[in-house]
């Protein structure tokens, strides 16, 4: 074998401890407090950390009284929050409790009390308590928290939970096109204040497609191509996430998401940090909340059960359909989540002279419920109506030989090759080859030229950088550049999940260094030029398969780099082209419409599949796997 499982080897890191107990400490609340006695798994190393929640007693701060495993943690000023005291005896003898609790907001004491009383022996005792919301100025948000103490016989129990209070939303105004027979996209609108019309081709601010509009007639997103092209906004609500898979080819995460993360710089969260981003009040609707299970569930080799588990509620939901990020596309994440950090709910397309942005965020089911929602949303639409355009480049040219020029082609950006410096280009792709006239070079970039500088193995550089063998230890960064060339990236874009068997060149001096010498850049003039060091062709995931994540991800930030000096993607077209479904005659998705080679036949799995030549051109790097053995799909089991 070329590597072992990482299979119980992974309890020895803090990190994975801290999510291990995040999820088991919830979890064994919530089955205690529904009057079940046990049943997880326990680790030799959480056997500390279990006995505050695996005792005989327990005592913890729940969510109201109609559904105490709600982690509602945002309020609205003026308003009166309501949750519960959850005590539980699972000894022997009744125990007598007291419990006294203290609620803060910015330091000051906005409510308190003292209970008490007697358990009987297996008696789980729920007591409500209301907090009101002091007055916080419009616009602004406070960080409170409840403390318990609870002392049950002679064993003390402690507990926190933090919440934050947000002050009056602003009303937004404004004149919005929209396409939404559903109607629920634009009741949302007009309770934001935005006056809306239906769109029926005209030029328009901005057009706002409703949840489900796309899905319910597919021919809206060929009438949308060319108002973005031409320089229209188009702003997209969340479509079923099955039909978003086979009709436009983006995978899209199986569960409902409860925890985002902004990337770094992203203009929709200013102001806006991970708690904002979480445990939503109230239930998302986008997809059923108790499916059956009957039928054609099952998906893959997932023997009996369906795919990627059973599903129980939406409650606390932030995105039902997350996107994977594409890797070979100009699609920029404003937000992130999920497995990896690999999917975004909310991402932006400047295409032609225009911009088309996906919003998979749970908006509609939540805006009125949870100031924290409304909040976002304001943020999305105020970027989406107001942030400058981007247009792509008309013209980008490539410099050097085959090697590089294959290279730009599995990245799959559109470019022309030229032999010899276009001083008409907007952005020049130059190979590790390229024999170039550098007092025209400069030039170009004196006049506002833009450069991307394929990966290079040598230590001299163009333009007088320096580049050198990085450490054995390195495995990529976690720093991502402040630049604006760099925006939409992470660090599950740059940092590896492996070293390599040698070490790759980085820059080392002569140009700015981002990404711990992974990424250059300088500034000439009115332009600049980015070099690239990051290159999946250099991680052997071949061989090595366990880097063809990190494979997947390097190739996006790649198409990243480039989308982000106006480069175009031949994939990207497709979104306007949304097509049939291939199913196979068990109905079993078998991914998304294109990239089909590496591919292996199951017993489920049809050996031929007719593809049509137009969706061959996937967003998606092509040795992605879709027959994973039960129990080694990622996607299916873990969550950050």
């Amino acid at each position: 074998m070329l590597y072992n499982s990482s299979e119980n080897q992974l309890d020895q890191f803090v990190n994975d401890q801290k999510i291990q107990q995040l999820y088991r400490v919830n979890t064994w609340r919530s089955w205690r407090t529904a009057g079940l006695p046990g049943g997880l798994r326990t680790w030799s190393w959480m056997q500390d950390a279990l006995k505050e929640v695996n005792y005989p007693t327990m005592a913890w701060i729940a969510g109201q009284s109609e559904a105490y495993t709600a982690k509602d943690q945002h309020f609205t000023s003026g308003r009166i929050a309501q949750k519960q005291i959850v005590l539980i005896n699972d000894s022997r003898k009744p125990q007598n409790y007291k419990a006294t609790w203290t609620a803060t907001i910015n330091g000051k004491t906005a409510g308190n009390g003292e209970l008490s009383g007697t358990l009987d022996v297996s008696e789980i005792r729920k007591l409500p308590i209301e907090i009101k919301m002091p007055k916080v100025k419009a616009g602004n948000k406070a960080d409170g928290q409840i403390v318990l103490t609870a002392t049950i016989g002679e064993v003390t129990h402690n507990d926190t939970f933090a919440f934050r209070v947000f002050g009056k939303a602003q009303s937004l105004r404004g004149e919005i096109a929209t396409v939404d027979p559903e109607g629920l996209t634009t009741k949302m609108l007009n309770g934001f204040g935005y006056k809306t019309h239906e769109w029926t081709g005209e030029a328009a601010s901005l057009v706002v497609v409703g949840r489900n509009a796309l899905k319910d007639n597919p021919a809206t997103a060929t009438r949308l191509e060319s108002f973005v092209r031409e320089g229209g906004r188009v702003l997209i609500f969340a479509q079923d996430p099955d039909w978003m898979q086979e009709a436009l080819g983006l995978r899209v995460c199986p569960k409902v998401t409860r925890n985002v993360f902004a990337i770094p710089n992203s203009p929709v969260a200013k102001g806006i940090d991970t708690e904002d981003l979480k445990n939503w009040t109230g239930e998302s609707t986008l997809i059923e909340g108790y499916p059956g299970y009957e039928g054609d569930y099952l998906r893959g080799n997932e023997g009996e059960q369906p795919y990627a588990g059973w599903h129980w509620g939406n409650r606390g939901g932030v995105s039902s359909a997350p996107i994977e990020k594409p890797h070979r596309s100009g699609w920029t994440p404003l937000l992130e989540c999920e497995f990896d950090l690999a999917y975004t709910p909310l991402m932006e397309l400047d295409y032609g002279q225009g911009r088309l942005i996906v919003c998979t965020l749970d908006l509609e089911d939540h805006v009125s419920l949870d100031p924290a929602a409304r909040l976002i949303a304001g943020q999305v639409m105020d970027h989406a109506m107001n942030s400058p355009l981007a247009p792509r480049a008309k013209k980008v040219v490539y410099l050097g030989g085959d090697a590089g020029a294959f290279w730009l082609d599995k990245i799959g950006v559109n470019y022309q090759r030229s032999a010899t410096l276009d001083p008409n280009a907007e952005l020049t792709l130059i190979g590790a080859d390229a024999e170039m006239d550098m007092t025209a070079f400069n030039t170009y970039l004196e006049n506002g030229g833009k450069a991307f500088f394929l990966p290079r193995a040598q230590p001299a550089g163009p333009l007088g950088i320096t580049l050198k063998r990085a450490a054995d230890d390195f495995a990529g960064s976690r720093s991502v550049p402040d630049w604006a060339e760099a925006n939409g990236l992470s660090l599950s874009d740059l940092r590896w999940r492996s070293y390599l068997d040698s070490s790759p060149y980085i820059i080392s001096n002569g140009a700015e260094i981002g990404a711990d010498g992974l990424l250059g850049r300088k500034t000439v003039g009115k332009g600049a030029a980015v070099f690239c060091q990051i290159d999946p062709d250099g991680l052997n995931a071949d061989e090595k398969t366990y880097l063809r994540y990190t494979r997947w991800r390097a190739t996006r930030a790649v198409a990243q780099l480039l989308a982000n000096l106006g480069a175009s993607f031949e994939a990207d077209s497709k979104f306007f082209q949304p097509l049939p479904p291939v199913l196979n005659p068990d109905r079993m998705w078998i991914g998304p419409t294109g990239d089909m080679s590496g591919i292996q036949a199951t017993p489920r799995m049809p050996e031929k599949l007719t593809i049509p030549e137009s969706a061959k051109v996937g967003y998606y790097h092509p040795d992605y796997l879709y027959d994973f053995h039960m129990g080694d799909n990622p996607y299916r089991y873990y969550r950050f």
